[in-house]
């Protein structure tokens, strides 16, 4: 984002229901996501905009793309989309069971508190292309004071 900052307006939108943003959206699906960040767009009056969506904001931009005409361009970056290729293999990966944990409310962290270093180091272990170049002294992953934990 900084380095389109100086030669575009750069507007970075905190997805609500996505992460630990504030705000939901009733049933959470990237299709109403999309329209939130529609109705956004319109109050703002953006024309000729490039839509930039990353990890579960892609789903979101492609959710946009289908639905809205009003964008000028579509940028998906590190994800895939439900029942586009390569969505099917992705789903029989048997590396990434942890997007199923994730959707559990409140259980991934209360089984991960504590052992960050040990949960995200087998991902950067199983899932990275260079295991090899991992730094074995990783920054410790602990949440920031302000998150929030479940009783």
């Amino acid at each position: 984002m900084e380095a389109a900052a100086g030669t575009a307006r750069v507007i970075a939108i905190d997805l609500p229901g996505i992460g630990e943003s504030t705000g939901a959206v009733d049933g959470g699906s990237k299709r109403l996501i999309a329209r939130a960040v529609h109705e956004l767009v319109r109050t703002l009056g953006l024309t000729d905009f490039t839509l930039v969506g990353h990890d579960a904001g892609g789903m979101v931009a492609y959710s946009y793309l289908r639905q809205y005409s009003d964008v000028a361009r579509v940028v998906i970056m590190n994800t895939v989309i439900p029942g586009v290729d390569p969505w099917s293999e992705v789903l029989r990966n048997p590396y990434i069971w942890h997007f199923g944990l994730h959707a559990v409310p409140d259980l991934p962290e209360i089984l991960v508190q504590g052992r960050q270093a040990e949960y995200f180091g087998y991902f950067y272990d199983v899932l990275s292309p260079a295991p090899e170049k991992s730094p074995k002294t990783r920054a410790p992953h602990t949440p920031p004071p302000t998150a929030r934990m479940p009783p």
